[in-house]
């Protein structure tokens, strides 16, 4: 029986929401249906006593959802049907079995990450009689129904069970939030299986477990009749377990088939750090040395300098928006002697690296920035992409340039219309000129397709992801944020580069576009 002791008890453990972006704490707004982040002013609205968290929020003119003949939470539980039955399983023995590799105490806090309609609610809440259960997904018609049909069945539960609406990719919880993450289904649509990985390795204690099960026929069977057959009817059988984004400080990881050998379960569990390997301890032997010294030895007969590379030692990444100076500031940066990938569309680069953002693959983006020194522009600029290079790159310089919002949204505008002409400022006129890659990214990361009429949503990001950009180099040494609007002038950057500044002026490009003449302006 739960007392009132041992509720007060779990809303005092249970996990506080975060803003999904800047991982700022939210408050409750005045008129109690909404959650709001004090600096950057984000609001988020409780629908149906469910907090509605998603992040990037969906947008009207975004894509359209599927048709279905019935109820989306009807479809997916006629799929869940189907599924065992085809695949010959037993539903209630699988999530059994998978969530015994959770380890779970009776008291543990749990997060079920893309939940769907709650159909592993009823086995996690038997595991925790004096735990807590956060369920999330992306879909706030599947929350509400699952959270209706669950509570209607809550007599002698004694689990506290919370839901939410959030994207897998920005978990709206703080670090270290959870004893163990389950996701069942939906990892395979996440769209960075990294991201999500990292995100739930965030988000989970060091000794917590993470367990991942989706679609995904087992190799052995992929090129039979039967498994061609499978991956046709379901394309998502072709997946791989996602073995390869797991975190440096995964550990006793284990990777399994279930369900015919067409679901894969993976789950590790995570470590403090990353394995403490000795790459300095002397070989015996002729051959002799250390890992380290064979390393090195190695890229040198290979004619790979060692200037840092790996690290991004004396690489600069600018990481501002699109028409807040990174014109002049490329020019700047050349200027003082780096080698340039030039952005905007002055060299061939930046459509594929824009296009190999979007694909999320950061191999070949990788490739690209071994032959430069500095970068600004899409996709540097403009995208979570910082989040992959300051790993990636952790001695490298992050200049990030700003602007205020409304200048910087006339100025796109402006360049909308300029490679538009007599087509207006329209996303297809871009696309047509050659910027078919700041088309795509605007589109697929920023979720927009019409800058003119969603002018509130193109504010929103800008602001949403310069807010989560200062937050994550918070007393970052290597990061600078500069408005070259109100400081135009060398001493700042110079001073941050550790260079001398030069004997000429700094260099203004682009002069006056915050000004959107003409059907743009007028539209705004």
């Amino acid at each position: 029986m739960e007392t009132r002791e041992n509720r007060d008890t779990a809303m005092a453990r249970a996990p506080d929401f975060v803003d999904p972006v800047t991982h700022a704490p939210l408050r409750r707004g005045d008129d109690e249906v909404t959650l709001v982040e004090p600096l950057s002013g984000a609001v988020y609205r409780i629908e149906n006593n469910i907090a509605n968290l998603v992040h990037p929020r969906p947008q009207d003119d975004g894509p359209r959802a599927p048709r279905f003949d019935r109820p989306l939470p009807a479809v997916v539980e006629a799929f869940l049907t189907w599924t065992f039955g085809a695949f010959g399983g037993d539903e209630a023995e699988l999530r059994g079995r998978i969530i015994d590799k959770l380890d779970l105490a009776p008291d543990a806090i749990v997060l079920d990450n893309a939940c769907g309609t709650g159909a592993s609610t009823r086995h996690l809440q038997a595991r925790l009689p004096h735990g807590i259960l956060c369920n999330t997904d992306l879909s706030m018609e599947l929350l509400a129904h699952g959270a209706s049909q669950t509570a209607a069945e809550a007599e002698g539960v004694t689990c506290r069970t919370i839901w939410c609406g959030a994207n897998a990719l920005h978990l709206p919880f703080a670090d270290n939030s959870f004893d163990a993450v389950l996701s069942i289904g939906g990892f395979n649509q996440f769209g960075d299986a990294a991201k999500a990985i990292a995100e739930m390795t965030r988000v989970t204690r060091p000794g917590g477990r993470i367990v991942i099960a989706d679609e995904g026929l087992a190799p052995w069977l992929r090129q039979t009749l039967l498994g061609r057959m499978v991956i046709n009817d379901n394309p998502l059988m072709a997946f791989e377990p996602p073995v390869a984004a797991l975190p440096e400080v995964a550990q006793d990881v284990r990777l399994e088939w279930m369900l015919g050998n067409a679901f894969y379960c993976l789950d590790f569990r995570v470590g403090d750090a990353p394995p403490q390997i000795d790459i300095d301890r002397p070989h015996e032997g002729l051959r002799g040395g250390t890992i380290r010294s064979r390393y090195e030895a190695a890229r040198q007969r290979r004619g790979e300098a060692m200037n840092g590379e790996d690290t991004g030692r004396g690489k600069v990444f600018c990481i501002g928006f699109p028409k807040t100076g990174t014109t002049s500031l490329e020019v700047a940066l050349q200027q003082l002697g780096y080698n340039v990938c030039r952005g905007s569309s002055r060299n061939n680069h930046s459509n594929f690296l824009m296009a190999l953002q979007v694909h999320g693959d950061t191999d070949e983006i990788a490739r690209v920035i071994r032959h430069f020194d500095a970068f600004t522009d899409l996709p540097f600029g403009g995208t979570d992409l910082y989040l992959w290079l300051s790993r990636r790159y952790p001695e490298a310089r992050f200049l990030h340039t700003v602007r205020a919002p409304e200048p910087w949204y006339r100025s796109i505008l402006n360049q909308l219309e300029k490679a538009g002409g007599l087509h207006g400022a329209s996303l297809e006129a871009l696309h047509a000129s050659g910027g078919y890659g700041a088309s795509m990214t605007v589109q697929r990361v920023w979720g927009i397709t019409d800058p003119v009429a969603r002018k509130d949503a193109m504010l929103r990001y800008y602001q949403d992801l310069n807010a989560a950009i200062l937050a994550h180099f918070d007393g970052c040494e290597n990061f600078l944020s500069i408005d070259l609007t109100q400081e135009p002038d060398w001493r700042s950057l110079c001073g941050f580069l550790g260079l001398p500044v030069p004997d000429q002026p700094f260099p203004h490009e682009n002069p006056g576009q915050g000004k959107a003449p003409g059907r743009a302006s007028d539209a705004a």
